[in-house]
């Protein structure tokens, strides 16, 4: 095996040194790519995993957002009603109290019209 080696590797080499120089040189830019490869690889997955860890983090934060936005609209809609309620019973208490200085009105028009009239 090894004299099989030498004969049709080894001697060729020797022989022609730029056969030597292509080789090696091939050899050195597959080792440089097998480095880099291996380089970019581990760089991509811990990206992947950095990615991920972002994306389910923003995602559970937006769920937590949308429960809280539930929460408030329910907490505001009831707040907003309770509002309109006060307003509709502020609403009729000002309607009646006018009504009631309308009747007050023209009850003392009333009387100021007989006593300048001398009724009774």
């Amino acid at each position: 095996m090894s004299s099989l080696f030498t004969k049709h590797f080894l001697q060729p080499i020797r022989q022609n040194p730029t056969l030597g120089s292509v080789l090696s040189t091939g050899a050195a830019f597959g080792f440089i790519y097998w480095w880099y490869s291996t380089s970019i690889r581990s760089t991509l997955l811990q990206t992947q995993n950095n990615c991920h860890k972002i994306a389910e983090k923003t995602f559970k934060e937006c769920r937590e957002m949308v429960k809280n936005v539930e929460t408030n609209w329910g907490v505001d809609i009831r707040s907003r009603d309770a509002h309109v309620r006060r307003l509709e019973i502020q609403n009729v208490e000002q309607t009646r109290s006018v009504a009631r200085l309308e009747i007050a009105m023209k009850t003392c028009l009333a009387h100021d019209h007989h006593r300048e009239t001398g009724e009774s």
